[in-house]
C-alpha cells in the first residue's frame, strides 16, 4: 500500500472518530437538556458516559443479525423522545461538553 493510499486510510478513521465524538456530545447535550427540564439532576460526565454508551450501542446494534441488540439500541434512550429544545440549545451545551470531554 502505498503512501497515499495510507494517508486516506488515516484521513478516514480521523473524520470517523471525529464524527462519534460530535454524535456523544450531541446526545449528551440533549440528555442534559432533558435532565433540566424534568429536574434530574444528571452530571455532564454521567452525561457524556450515557451517550458513549448509546453509540457503542448503536455500534454493536448494526452488526448483530439476530436484530435484538437493534431492539435494545432502539429503546436506549427513550426521554429524549419528542425532546423539546429552545433554539441553539444543544449547540450551546456541546460546545461547553467539547471543553470537558475526556475522549476514550
Amino acid at each position: 500500500m502505498g503512501y497515499g493510499s495510507q494517508q486516506a486510510i488515516e484521513d478516514a478513521e480521523d473524520d470517523f472518530e471525529e464524527s462519534q465524538i460530535e454524535l456523544i456530545l450531541e446526545i449528551a447535550a440533549d440528555l442534559l437538556i432533558h435532565a433540566q427540564q424534568h429536574n434530574t439532576g444528571l452530571s455532564e460526565s454521567e452525561a457524556l458516559q450515557k451517550a458513549e454508551n448509546f453509540v457503542e450501542l448503536e455500534a454493536n446494534a448494526d452488526a448483530d443479525p439476530s436484530g435484538v441488540a437493534r431492539i435494545e439500541a432502539d429503546h436506549a434512550l427513550p426521554e429524549l423522545a419528542g425532546l423539546k429544545r429552545a433554539p441553539g440549545q444543544t449547540a450551546a451545551i456541546k460546545a461547553r461538553l467539547r471543553d470537558v470531554y475526556d475522549r476514550p
